[in-house]
């Protein structure tokens, strides 16, 4: 993703789930989870970059269940992008020239 502001592109790994001791199940809505999310954090104050972490989180979160709907409840997000940080989940940045 682009920063605009800063003219700062960000990139961000998959959520490392075979680290976290879960395996994918359904991908389903993933997307859908995963744009949720980031409007979610953003509409809460959140930067671009919190809210790009969030959103892999929650996509990746959303590919162990097996329906197709619904996505993680915030403490569970959150508490899975603290371990998953604790593992190296985080956000590349490179500036363009």
């Amino acid at each position: 993703m682009l920063e605009p502001a800063t003219s700062t592109v960000m990139e961000v790994p998959a959520l490392p789930l075979k680290d976290l001791g879960l395996h994918v199940v359904n991908t389903v809505g993933c997307g859908d989870v995963f744009v949720g999310a980031f409007a979610a954090y953003l509409a809460l104050g959140a930067s671009y970059k919190k809210s790009l972490i969030m959103a892999s989180a929650a996509a990746g979160l959303n590919a162990t269940r097996p329906e197709t709907r619904g996505s993680p409840q915030r403490a569970t997000l959150e508490a899975t992008e603290q371990r998953s940080r604790n593992l190296g989940f985080a956000v590349r940045e490179r500036k363009l020239p």
